[in-house]
């Protein structure tokens, strides 16, 4: 490879003369991080012209040739450029020395004077880039990424059997090296498992790894490459636990250990819990049912029934996450139910007696057994109107006889009771028992009579069969129902009443609607409204309908003070509406 380099000449005809040194870089030493030059300054007349410049007296000529900044060539000699002559002014050949980097350029310098008219001397500088000498080591790696407890082997491309290297890799703090001696072109290398604590908030981090090269105890250079350091999801590194599983029956007795739709509750947490080589609780979700909650330990109600399904999802700083279920048997549960089939008037050896001194009862009980666990028990009891105490006993079996001072005269309420290990108090069911029936009774006094039953009310002539008139019924004074009103209590609102007189009969019929303003309590009556007006002679009982809410069940009736009275089985909520009924007959 060989570079021209021009300068100037001086004197009266230094134009016609160029100068100019010649560059050649010969060969290199890359270990010695050296290369071998030669430079020449070089000298001719430029036109042709034959009758040049020329001095041939030694003493009167100067050359001095300059490489890297030390005088190479410094002498005398004869110039003489006749007849289109190229003279080598100054000539030198050498090694020069690379920079650490393996770069050069290398500043030249040439000078001459000659003692002549016309030519006096001249000079040129330059700069001559020597080609690079490589001095980093090249590294390839056998993976492109690695796990913790991995190995991956790297190939060392050395630029001289002499160089040794140093080898380096690192995963954030952590490191590890090793040295290799000249002529060593591999080296397996492996991560420790424990470098996993250097990468906490992700699946994924990076190994760096370095290669550093030495020249006889001198670093020369270093390359580094960096692949992904990934964590495995393996159980070696996601998250471990355990689910620990509490069931909470508040208030049931302790020799019940079931779990109980709409009584129990379920408590679940974490048990045994392991993050990985440094990593950290990121979230947690469990999942009953549609319900989940996003901390632990969580409380469950539990409003199912059957094998329910408990899920916890864990997921740790890396992103790893690890499902586990558990599963748990929930018995269905309801609150004991009592369906009374009949109640009558019998004698003490239960033979029906329509003025027997006991009353006989058939029924059906229900109630949930929670396998085998649950218990119950239930009471009967009753009271005439004017009594305020229930008579009760236990009773185990269907039918029941009681009673012993039943008064055919008299209309009878009937109280059953029941009750389990699960219900905080007795559910109750009301049914009346009408007086005996007889054909015809006057009161005590005379003021009120009866036909088909007891008289049981005063001024007041009650009918307990059907009426079949053939004839006319006369009715003394004039039937009005203009000024009949009706105003709901503070338990109902949104009255809607319809009253319809139908003379023929002697009749009015009365239809109400209306909402619940409060809630009404089960087997409890409450004044929902109250009626003003001419006093009917007969009320027929209000038919009672609860809307929308087809298992509750309620019977209505207007007391003899105008108040109209429901009384549910089932507890009716607030804004609920009712519909009721019934006809006035004078």
């Amino acid at each position: 490879m060989g570079i021209n380099y021009y300068g100037k000449c001086s004197g009266a005809s230094g134009s016609k003369y160029d100068l100019w040194i010649a560059l050649s870089q010969n060969s290199q030493n890359v270990s010695g991080n050296t290369s071998n030059v030669t430079a020449r300054l070089l000298l001719k007349r430029n036109d042709g012209y034959s009758a040049s410049a020329y001095n041939l007296s030694e003493d009167s000529n100067t050359a001095r040739l300059t490489v890297g900044g030390s005088v190479k060539v410094n002498k005398k000699l004869a110039i003489d450029t006749r007849n289109g002559a190229t003279v080598t002014l100054a000539q030198w050949t050498g090694n020069v020395t690379h920079n650490s980097d393996g770069t050069l350029s290398l500043p030249v310098k040439g000078e001459f004077t000659i003692g002549s008219t016309n030519l006096t001397g001249g000079s040129v500088t330059c700069e001559f880039k020597c080609t690079a000498i490589p001095r980093a080591s090249g590294l390839s790696l056998s993976a492109s990424s690695i796990s913790p407890e991995g190995s991956l082997k790297v190939s060392v491309e050395s630029n001289s059997e002499t160089f040794t290297h140093r080898l380096i890799w690192s995963v954030g703090n952590a490191s590890a090296s090793t040295d290799m001696g000249a002529g060593a072109s591999e080296y397996t290398l492996k991560i420790p498992v424990n470098w996993a604590e250097q990468v906490t908030t992700s699946a994924k981090g990076s190994l760096k790894i370095t290669l550093k090269t030495y020249n006889k105890g001198v670093q020369i250079g270093s390359v580094t490459k960096s692949i992904p350091f990934t964590m495995p999801a393996s159980a070696d590194f996601t998250p471990q636990f355990g689910i620990a599983l509490e069931r909470i029956n508040k208030g049931v007795s302790t020799g019940i250990d079931e779990y109980i739709k709409g009584v129990s509750q379920l408590k679940v947490d974490l048990s045994d819990v392991t993050f990985k080589y440094g990593a950290t609780l990121q979230s947690v979700s469990i999942t009953l049912g549609s319900v989940s909650k996003r901390s632990a330990p969580a409380t469950f109600e539990i409003t199912e029934s059957g094998v329910l399904t408990v899920s916890v999802t864990l997921k740790d700083s890396r992103g790893f996450a690890v499902k586990k279920t558990k599963t748990i048997t929930v018995c269905d549960y309801q609150k004991p139910d009592v369906n009374i089939k009949s109640i009558e008037r019998c004698d003490v050896d239960g033979t029906l007696n329509n003025q027997g001194k006991y009353l006989i009862m058939h029924y059906d009980f229900n109630y949930s057994d929670l396998n085998s666990k649950n218990t119950y028990e239930v009471m009967v009891g009753y009271r005439a109107p004017d009594e305020s105490y229930y008579g009760d006993v236990y009773v185990n079996s269907s039918p029941v006889i009681f009673g012993g001072d039943i008064e055919e005269s008299s209309s009878y309420e009937v109280r059953v009771r029941a009750i389990d290990e699960i219900c905080e108090d007795y559910v109750e069911f009301i049914r009346s028992v009408g007086v005996a029936h007889i054909p015809f009774n006057i009161r005590r006094g005379g003021n009120g009579a009866a036909f088909g039953k007891f008289a049981e009310n005063e001024n007041e002539l009650s009918v307990a069969w059907d009426v079949d008139i053939q004839g006319s019924l006369s009715v003394g004074g004039e039937l009005n129902f203009d000024d009949l009103s009706v105003e709901t209590t503070d338990k109902a609102k949104n009255l809607l009443c319809t009253a319809k007189h139908i003379p023929p009969l002697k009749m009015v019929w009365l239809g109400l609607r209306l909402e619940t303003a409060t809630e009404l309590s089960a087997n409890t009556s409450h004044v929902v409204a109250g009626a003003t007006g001419k006093a009917p002679a007969f009320f027929t009982p209000l038919q009672c309908v609860v809307h929308f809410s087809s298992d509750v069940k309620a019977l209505g009736g207007i007391q003899n003070t105008g108040e109209i009275v429901v009384r549910p089985e089932n507890t009716i909520s607030a804004g609920t509406q009712i519909y009721l009924s019934g006809c006035y007959i004078c």
